[in-house]
């Protein structure tokens, strides 16, 4: 026995409590009350009692110590230039008198920041607002326990970004190009991409970083370029020059572009980076929906690059429709394509000027693709119902449970992909049979039974393909009833009594009044294949008539009791159909109990486990157990 003390929650400090250890109930097997002669003991820092009350010294489970997790040590202030405040959340775990560690309800702690001009806190969260503007090393948060007095400091670092921002421009001066006009025939400039960079610093550290996804929603101006700070100021400029000249384009240059991997070599900083190494993968095309994004940029006459979109005139075509499509800038290999390798796409770039909208063609190029789709492996058929077993709607066999109905899906094994080909109008099914026995489905992809009751037989399902060599056939079989048959097992069940066929019941030897052996009945479908299904009971209705004059039974349900020896015939019914006669004979000669396999002993009407020794008074009589 195990006696566990919990402390009261009122009390906070050490306190003294009484434990009484008594047995509760212990009985024999006539319900007599037994206590049991010095086996209880009550063990205390003083030593070992078998009788009496002893007292219990209940400690306080006080905090002893507590630390903080935040969910990042090191902080970017990115709230100076996009005004989202930075938010670090933490918990805050305590170390208890008892040696556990939990975690402390905020609401019992009080934290203040101790560098408000680098951040500012809650107990929940660090903050950083734009109203921030000092990077810091080792800036804290002291966290002090209400009840306790105890109290812990929670360090980041926080860096900060140099002003102004750095502003830089892919082409400068930026000229008009040569033929390229708008629909209102005005000239038009070349595009320039901004980029907007800084360095974030953290004492005498630093390193670069792109910044214009967080400020490119705040760029203005038209002869200067500023970035404007969520609190008006500006954050930085970058004057434009714009060129009268005009500039000429001498090529396209053009790519497919698959995948794109980034690699990064970190440095011991947590934010600083080098030798970051980014790879387009222009890797072959290899299956149906299969795509890769054509790139294209504008060379001009001074080296200068300009990328070109369907926005700015550039023009995509297939030279391959049966092994590539175009959608947008996207390539992608269509429905039923077949493989290539060569010139695929030709990309140009369009002027339009006019009201006819009449297009000049500035400069052109073509993009080679490799549309490489590989042969299937092997391919599988799948059918709903593993058995491939059917019924006749008609027939009695579907009303025990043989379907009459099944979906086929169809699956192409490739090299490292599985494609499904049920709804592929390449992919052939053909049935061969001698009778109507099936049907297929091309709709509904499924397979169902003839509606005539008398057919039965095989069929073989065939699946093959106008672009694949594999293929694949399976044989189904259409079964019907052929009988009922009903069987006897012993009544009541026991363990392997499912395997004992019963046609012969006989009385029980030593019964007074006499009584006889019992059987459960189950009636079993035959089907044309040999197989036989066994019938739900709840589905069948059986029925008991004596074949000798002065035989007597009850029937109940699905089990027989004879009341004395002759002849009974069981027949079953299930749905309206009847098994054939089923015979029990009821002999005179009685059978006689060989062995006893398990008993069971009862006390208050509950069943004793066996497993566990008898106990009692010690010194009474025995009894013996009658069976």
């Amino acid at each position: 026995m195990i006696v566990e003390a919990l402390q009261d929650s009122g009390r906070s400090r050490r306190s003294e409590s009484t434990i009484a250890v008594r047995w509760n109930y212990t009985s024999n097997v006539r319900d007599e009350l037994v206590i049991p002669s010095n086996t209880s003991a009550i063990v205390t820092r003083e030593g070992i009692s078998y009788e009496g009350i002893s007292s219990l010294q209940i400690e306080s489970n006080s905090l002893v110590d507590m630390f903080a997790i935040p969910t990042s040590g090191s902080l970017l202030n990115t709230a100076v230039l996009d005004g989202k405040t930075v938010r670090n959340p933490f918990i805050v775990r305590g170390i208890f008198a008892q040696g556990n560690v939990a975690t402390i309800n905020m609401n019992r702690l009080n934290c203040v920041s101790l560098n408000p001009d680098v951040f500012e806190s809650t107990c929940a969260e660090i903050q950083i607002t734009q109203a921030h503007k000092f990077n810091s090393e080792n800036a804290s948060v002291l966290i002090r326990d209400i009840e306790s007095g105890i109290q812990t400091d929670l360090k980041v670092s926080v860096w900060t970004p140099a002003l102004p921002l750095d502003i830089s421009l892919s082409i400068l001066p930026i000229k008009v190009v040569k033929g390229w006009t708008s629909v209102n025939c005005s000239d038009q400039y070349q595009h320039s991409i901004v980029t907007i960079s800084t360095n974030f610093v953290l004492g005498n550290l630093s390193f670069v970083s792109d910044v214009t996804s967080l400020v490119e929603d705040r760029i203005s101006g038209q002869s200067e370029l500023q970035v404007i700070g969520p609190s008006g100021s500006i954050l930085g400029t970058k004057l434009i020059e714009v060129s009268a000249e005009s500039i000429e384009v001498i090529d396209l240059k053009a790519m497919a572009v698959k995948s794109i991997s980034i690699q990064i070599d970190s440095s011991a900083s947590a934010f600083v980076a080098s030798n970051t190494t980014i790879t387009l993968h222009q890797d072959p095309l290899t299956y149906e929906g299969d795509k890769t994004t054509i790139v294209v940029y504008a060379i001009f006459s001074d080296g200068s690059q300009m990328p070109l979109t369907p926005e700015l005139g550039l023009r995509l075509e297939s030279l391959k429709n049966n092994s590539i499509e175009i959608e947008g800038s996207t390539a992608i290999v269509p429905y039923m394509a077949s493989s290539f390798e060569g010139d695929a796409v030709r990309v140009s770039w369009e002027a339009t000027c006019g009201e006819t909208l009449k297009s000049e063609t500035l400069a052109f190029a073509t993009v080679p693709l490799q549309i490489a789709l590989p042969v299937a492996d092997s391919v599988v058929v799948t059918i709903s119902e593993k058995s491939l077993r059917f019924a006749s709607s008609h027939n009695p066999a579907a009303l025990a449970g043989v379907p009459t109905l099944a979906t086929v899906s169809v699956k192409l094994n490739y090299p490292g992909r599985v494609l499904d080909a049920t709804n592929d109008p390449r992919t052939i099914f053909t049935l061969t049979q001698d009778d109507e026995l099936f049907t297929y489905d091309k709709l509904t992809k499924s397979l169902s039974t003839t509606k005539n009751p008398a057919l039965f037989g095989e069929a073989t399902f065939s699946v093959t393909f106008k672009h694949e060599s594999v293929s694949k056939n399976l044989t189904i079989k259409l079964v019907k009833m052929s009988e009922l048959k009903v069987d006897a097992t012993p009544y009541p069940s026991y363990s392997g009594s499912s395997s004992v066929h019963v046609t012969t019941l006989s009385p029980l030897g030593g019964s007074v009044p006499t009584m006889y052996e019992q059987a459960q009945f189950d009636l079993y479908m035959f089907l044309s294949n040999g197989e036989n299904l066994r019938l739900n009971a709840k589905s069948v209705i059986y029925s008991a008539t004596n074949t000798s004059q002065n035989s007597e039974f009850d029937l109940d349900s699905n089990v027989i009791r004879p009341r004395n020896e002759g002849g009974i015939q069981i027949i079953g019914d299930f749905q309206g159909f009847a098994s054939l006669p089923f015979q029990i004979s009821v002999e005179s000669t009685p059978v006689t109990v060989a062995s006893i396999d398990s008993f069971r002993i009862r006390q208050s009407n509950r069943d004793l486990s066996l497993s566990r020794a008898f106990r009692g008074r010690s010194g009474e009589a025995t009894a013996n157990i009658r069976l």
